[in-house]
């Protein structure tokens, strides 16, 4: 199979997002009830981008070029972090940026936690 020079590309930016240092979107703040509420909406969000395109949460992994564990592993309940470069690997999958993602009702419905 032959690939162009933009596919190319594209799966070289992937390699190096995935090299990036993950920062996680989360600190502990009385055993973790913030960063859940945070990954909490991370994930009601891709949910609902993958009922809107009617995928499923293996395709989300194929098109972004991950592991189907990472993406189950963010759907799982029991996980508790969730890392900005992982959202940026998923987005990228989508062709979405970051903006749009973050541009969501399930965020603008987070309490502010610093007063």
């Amino acid at each position: 199979m032959k690939y162009d020079g933009k596919y190319a590309s594209k799966m070289r930016a992937k390699r190096e997002a995935r090299a990036l240092c993950g920062v996680a979107l989360s600190y502990t703040i009385e055993g973790g009830e913030v960063m859940s509420k945070v990954k909490n909406a991370v994930v009601a969000r891709f949910k609902k981008i993958c009922a809107e395109r009617n995928i499923k949460p293996n395709e989300l992994a194929n098109i972004a070029g991950v592991t189907h564990s990472i993406v189950y592993s963010l759907f799982d309940e029991r996980r508790g972090k969730v890392s900005i470069t992982t959202i940026k690997i998923l987005c990228d999958g989508l062709e979405m940026s970051l903006g749009d993602f973050f541009s969501a009702e399930e965020f603008d419905s987070l309490d502010q936690e610093i007063e």
